[in-house]
């Protein structure tokens, strides 16, 4: 189970015998249910070899005497935010969105979905969260501290994007920079034909490989799309 509230791995005390482990390390810690009791764990259980799906990792565990353990029971090994830092999965919350935004964000998937570049998908191992920032454009004058008149752009619309930080981290990069503007237009000296083109968008202008769209799934109050 993944609990991305928990800062660590917990195991009960029922599938630490069974695995016969050996000795666990001694810890002082103290932890915190949700039920705000506190226990003590029985100790450390340091580099266990995990299995999620294709990944495998190791990860260190505190063992729980688990007060709803029964005969029969199944026990859930519950993995926390240390397992999302060491394998490296893309699993991010959905953030909260006040009511201006929220209506931003329906408007924006409802114009992808209709023009088809995103679609429903209900499982994927790679979520990312939508960021709502301020859309600058237009310029005026206004004055500063020291009463000076400078120019400044004003916001006047809102910009859906993805959170896909986690998901740069992951991406191998370019062998090669990007070229800088002034270099760009260096090549373009001594020309006598110009062609400008104005896209749908100033994004999403080429197809994502089938197997790798799943990497691109982000989540919303409306839903997973990739």
């Amino acid at each position: 189970m993944l609990d991305l509230g928990a800062s660590i791995n917990v195991m009960p005390a029922s599938i630490y015998r069974s695995l016969n482990f050996g000795d666990l390390e001694p810890t002082r810690m103290t932890i915190q249910l949700a039920n705000r009791s506190i226990v003590q764990p029985l100790g450390v259980l340091e580099d266990v070899l995990v299995q999620v799906n294709e990944l495998i990792f190791p990860a260190d565990f505190y063992v729980l005497d688990m007060e709803d353990e029964t005969p029969g029971k199944e026990s859930t090994l519950i993995l926390g935010r240390p397992f999302l830092m060491t394998a490296r999965t893309k699993i991010d919350q959905q953030r909260r969105l006040n009511p201006t935004l929220l209506d931003v964000v329906k408007k924006e998937v409802t114009k992808l979905l209709t023009v088809g570049i995103i679609y429903p998908i209900s499982d994927s191992q790679w979520v990312s969260p939508v960021q709502v920032v301020p859309k600058k454009s237009g310029m005026t004058v206004m004055k500063n501290q020291q009463d000076e008149l400078v120019p400044t752009r004003i916001q006047n619309s809102w910009r859906v994007c993805i959170d896909y930080r986690r998901l740069n981290q992951a991406t191998r990069k370019d062998h090669f920079p990007l070229p800088f503007i002034d270099q760009m237009l260096e090549k373009l000296a001594g020309k006598s034909h110009y062609c400008f083109l104005d896209g749908f968008s100033g994004y999403m202008q080429i197809h994502i490989a089938p197997e790798d769209q799943h990497k691109t799934t982000f989540t919303c109050p409306f839903g997973t799309f990739a």
